[in-house]
């Protein structure tokens, strides 16, 4: 039962997630930015760290949209949220510093 409930709530939080970085053209709001980062202040370490590497894995999408805004979504998690979080951003820094997204057309030669 308990591990059905941890189950439940895993996903819930990833629906978190990817309604925040989906792939539409609209920007996020920022009611939508404030409920993750209360889920981050309020929760557990093991539960900050789970919510830490699906944003991760939402860095490697194919889509530089659902990219944006999930380096959006973790810039302002950064200042709104924990020092867990925090410290876990920085332990994965090398990976959301090459976000190599930019489609090369953009830097102009």
């Amino acid at each position: 039962m308990d591990s059905s409930r941890r189950a439940v709530e895993s996903y819930w939080r990833s629906r978190m997630i990817d309604a925040a970085t989906s792939d539409e053209d609209k920007v996020t709001p920022v009611y939508k930015l404030e409920e993750i980062c209360e889920l981050l202040r309020s929760s557990h370490v093991s539960i900050v760290k789970d919510v830490s590497e699906f944003m991760l894995k939402r860095l490697d999408h194919k889509s530089p949209l659902v990219k944006q805004k999930a380096l959006r979504l973790i810039k302002y998690a950064v200042g709104k949220s924990g020092a867990e979080f925090r410290r876990e951003m920085q332990r994965h820094s090398v990976a959301v510093k090459h976000q190599n997204w930019f489609p090369k057309w953009a830097y102009g030669n």
